[in-house]
């Protein structure tokens, strides 16, 4: 575990407990990146051999809705990983991205949560994976649409998603892990979080970004409100 900071290591051990399950998730890190890097190999070898050349980037899916890049506070929260602490209280958490997407509401989205703290001035809060899916599955529709538009532009997908990532985060699943890679977007080579499952497998959704506790009723879909 010698590629693991001593300031970090004290916060992975509070999360999983023992030292073999942090090297653990060390190990699936590597793999992981390993792949990546492998993918990379694959498309540049791709592109070249012209295997992209009729691929339709340029078409936007009718059935993407993609809301505007969540505005992100300066600095980020004290830590990605979940709260196992008491929970303030039940809320719908929503943001201005999401806002006059419908005539009927003033927000087209919201996600049900405890409001675990207040970070600038912002909340954060915990949530199902069920509806910490739908908040990443979101952000990647608006990832994919932007990509689209560089592809429409006349760039590679590989060049199309490298600018993608200059100007947004990119938000994936590591299995129950959810990493918010910020490094291109920021140019700071240190923005990658990880947000862990606590031990009731909730997540603490923050992410720099400005989220707002909303009245229900100001919402045209309200994610989690049956399950959370």
């Amino acid at each position: 575990m010698s590629t693991t900071k001593l300031t970090d290591l004290a916060h992975l051990l509070a999360v999983f407990g023992t030292h073999r399950r942090v090297e653990q998730l060390e190990e699936e890190l590597r793999i992981a990146a390993s792949r990546h890097s492998g993918l990379a190999e694959h498309l540049r070898g791709q592109l070249a051999a012209g295997a992209y050349d009729g691929l339709d980037l340029n078409t936007r899916p009718q059935n993407l809705q993609a809301p505007a890049n969540p505005p992100v506070a300066p600095g980020l929260p004290p830590t990605g990983a979940a709260s196992c602490g008491q929970s303030d209280r039940r809320g719908v958490f929503t943001g201005d991205w999401l806002r006059d997407g419908c005539d009927c509401h003033t927000y087209t989205d919201g996600y049900v949560g405890d409001l675990v703290r207040h970070w600038n001035g912002w909340c954060m809060f915990r949530t199902t994976r069920t509806v910490a899916e739908v908040i990443v599955a979101q952000h990647q529709n608006t990832f994919t649409g932007l990509m689209s538009e560089h592809a429409g532009r006349g760039a590679h997908p590989a060049d199309a998603w490298l600018a993608t990532l200059k100007q947004f985060a990119s938000i994936t699943w590591l299995g129950p892990l959810i990493v918010v890679d910020r490094r291109l977007y920021t140019d700071d080579l240190t923005q990658v979080e990880i947000t862990t499952p606590d031990a009731e497998g909730r997540y603490t959704i923050g992410w720099g970004w400005m989220w707002d506790s909303v009245e229900l009723a100001n919402v045209h879909t309200v994610h989690g409100a049956a399950t959370s």
